[in-house]
């Protein structure tokens, strides 16, 4: 019994499940309370985007005339 107690060959691997799981947990906890800030972010370069889309396209229109 001694013996098996002081066995820990099997420790190594247990450890790396263990860490990976909290780095899973990690990153699951980060990505989700960035999410609305993520998205708004996108929403925010869309606007731009077409924002100066709108402006070229008059500023052509004033050349054109």
């Amino acid at each position: 019994m001694k013996k098996f107690l002081k066995d820990e060959s099997g420790l190594s691997t247990l450890e790396y499940i263990i860490g990976a799981g909290v780095m899973a947990a990690l990153a699951i906890g980060v990505f989700s309370s960035l999410q609305g800030q993520i998205s708004g972010t996108g929403e925010d370069v869309g606007g731009a985007i077409d924002k100066a889309g709108q402006q070229s396209s008059n500023a052509v229109d004033e050349v054109g005339n």
